[in-house]
């Protein structure tokens, strides 16, 4: 496998964390919005469950994993782009080392 087929395969790990941390954040956020009394948060905040307060926290929980998962990938995305942009560069110098070269012999 090559370099670049490693860094695409880490985006899309990457890709997918990010969608399993979407799916979690709005699943959290419709699960909170369900708990909220809108007139009166404070209140109905009390009035959750332990039931809905667990399901709340396992939510919160994927949504984390999902986040680390996330930046994870990202990072091993990251580095393999920083190891291809520094053959790039390594190959650049090489071409400027033989065009001056060249130049000697001319």
């Amino acid at each position: 496998m090559t370099l670049f087929e490693l860094s695409f395969n880490a985006y899309a790990t990457f890709n997918a964390a990010m969608e399993v941390f979407n799916a979690a954040i709005e699943s959290l956020f419709a699960t909170l919005n369900s708990f909220i009394d809108k007139k009166d948060t404070f209140h109905a905040l009390k009035k959750i469950s332990n039931a809905e307060k667990k399901i709340f926290i396992a939510l919160f929980e994927v949504f984390n994993a999902a986040m680390k998962a996330s930046y994870a990938a990202y990072e091993v995305s990251n580095t393999l782009w920083e190891a291809i942009n520094a053959i790039i560069k390594a190959f650049n110098v090489a071409v400027k080392v033989f065009n001056a070269s060249l130049e000697v012999f001319r």
